[in-house]
């Protein structure tokens, strides 16, 4: 809004949180039925936010042969080994059910 208004713009060059965006594809194509590790994933210290983009019973399938992300998450954390450990265990977390 400063820009507009003609004020000084405060570009602030301290790092606030140090930051992850984890994205999840299906390792093999078929039809998303299931997905688990939401709730686990909430708990961490870093969680923002999860999101799944590809609704139960579409087609997925691995990023090699063209498809979308079902999921992605956004991490967040001060402590940068913090989110280096939730990074970790996220891998660990979603699993995709596909039929």
């Amino acid at each position: 809004v400063s820009c507009y208004t003609g004020d000084a713009v405060d570009n602030k060059t301290e790092l606030l949180r140090h930051s992850a965006a984890p994205q999840f594809w299906a390792e093999k194509e078929g039809v998303l039925t299931k997905l688990t590790g939401r709730e686990e994933i909430e708990k961490l210290p870093s969680f923002v936010k999860f999101a799944k983009v590809i609704k139960y019973g579409k087609k997925v399938g691995p990023v090699n042969k063209g498809y979308g992300r079902v999921a992605y998450a956004i991490l967040a954390h001060e402590d940068p080994e913090v989110l280096k450990q939730d990074l970790i265990t996220i891998r660990d977390l979603v699993e995709f059910t596909i039929k």
